[in-house]
């Protein structure tokens, strides 16, 4: 039974006489709906990283791609096309791998690894793709995200062997291995 005063919102009474106001029962459902959504978030996307293990590409990069579509929030966007751009290279084409990378650069995050990989993912590309000067710019932030991490220490130092600046680059591959 519902029912509503002037002044309040609508309560509802229960068999034993005890009321429940409607927001209760409103907030039931949707916390349900929230638990929901990120457990299917987290399936597609371990279904996404199966196909991408076993060379099936397609059906990895549509279940990448069902997570785009279904979401507004932009940090997970963001996550989206980090995970878009790994499959892309993955495949070894880093060009459009670079291009993900970019544009999920666009979404904020508040992850730390949302945030440092898709800088040192991008770093990597233009590198694997003979442009060292602007892997070497790309690198950088990674580095300034999280310097605790090895990999963008050895993008950092990659990009200026490419470029034939040897003793820079042995510094920070030894920095990389030192992490």
């Amino acid at each position: 039974m519902v029912t509503t005063t002037s002044s309040d919102a609508p309560t509802f009474v229960l068999p034993n006489g005890e009321t429940i106001s409607a927001d209760l029962v409103e907030a039931d459902p949707w916390a349900r709906i929230t638990t929901c959504e990120e457990a299917l978030e987290v399936a597609v996307w371990q279904l996404a990283r199966f196909y991408s293990a076993v060379w099936r590409y397609e059906e990895a990069t549509a279940c990448v791609e069902r997570g785009i579509a279904g979401t507004q929030d932009p940090a997970k966007h963001g996550a989206v096309h980090l995970r878009l751009g790994q499959l892309l290279k993955q495949r070894d084409w880093c060009a459009e791998g670079e291009a993900v990378y970019a544009r999920g650069l666009e979404f904020p995050s508040a992850s730390t690894n949302v945030s440092y990989l898709p800088h040192k993912h991008r770093g990597s590309c233009p590198d694997i793709l003979g442009r060292h000067a602007e892997a070497e710019f790309h690198c950088g932030p990674a580095v300034g995200i999280n310097p605790r991490r090895h990999n963008a220490h050895k993008n950092l130092g990659l990009a200026p062997v490419g470029q034939k600046r040897y003793g820079e680059g042995a510094r920070s591959l030894l920095e990389a291995d030192r992490r």
